[in-house]
């Protein structure tokens, strides 16, 4: 995974690189990965993706992101942005992902 966007003070973001790209995020707070997510719909771009974010507020938010390709698979075409965010999830169990 790569850094691609820092929350500064007051919900202000500054942006890296992929805004324009689907991809899988975490967001990391004092080295611990607070959450997992991805732009889910092929539309989506990491920049529309983290406008619900800019109220948040509090400490520095570093993001991190990961663009898997899609996977060829006995003639379909395998979405590993959604494919990767459960197993993240589950192995990293981060604190602000709702726990069912």
């Amino acid at each position: 995974m790569e850094v691609k966007r820092e929350f500064k003070e007051r919900g202000a973001f500054e942006l890296y690189n992929f805004e324009e790209e689907r991809v899988v995020y975490a967001f990391v707070v004092d080295n611990k990965e607070m959450y997992v997510g991805i732009c889910s719909n092929t539309n989506t771009t990491l920049k529309k993706r983290m406008r619900r974010y800019q109220s948040r507020q509090g400490r520095a938010v570093k993001i991190f992101t990961l663009k898997p390709e899609s996977l060829p698979y006995k003639g379909l075409n395998v979405d590993l942005v959604k494919g990767f965010e459960n197993p993240l999830i589950e192995r990293l169990n981060p604190k602000w992902n709702i726990q069912k």
